[in-house]
This record gives C-alpha cells, structure tokens and sequence, in this order.
C-alpha cells in the first residue's frame, strides 16, 4: 500500500522526498537534544525543507 504510493508520484522523486522527510525529521529531533548548535541545524533543515518543496514542483512538471 505504502509503497504504491510512492510508486505513483515517481520512484525518482517521492523516494528521495521520502529521504529528505527522514532526514529533517533526525535533523529536528537533533536541534531538540543538542541546544548548543541550534542555529546551524535550524539553517539545515530550512535548506533541505527549500529544497524539498523545489525538487516537488519540479517533479510536477
């Protein structure tokens, strides 16, 4: 089931969404449990989650 649905966007781009998705959530869970680097992960996930919403409408056209 899951997997048909990543299946219908596109193996190539709802994969490495799916990826980028995992990554922002560590990322967020490491910002939450190491406070003195928070700027820097915080930079981090605006960039992946930019880059996440780019490679969408990219993948709808």
């Amino acid at each position: 089931m899951f997997l048909s649905i990543l299946n219908d966007g596109g193996p190539a781009f709802m994969y490495l969404l799916l990826l980028i998705l995992i990554l922002v959530i560590i990322l967020i869970v490491k910002g939450f449990l190491k406070k003195r680097n928070l700027q820097k992960t915080i930079n981090l996930v605006n960039h992946f989650t930019l880059f996440a919403v780019v490679w969408g409408f990219y993948a709808k056209f």
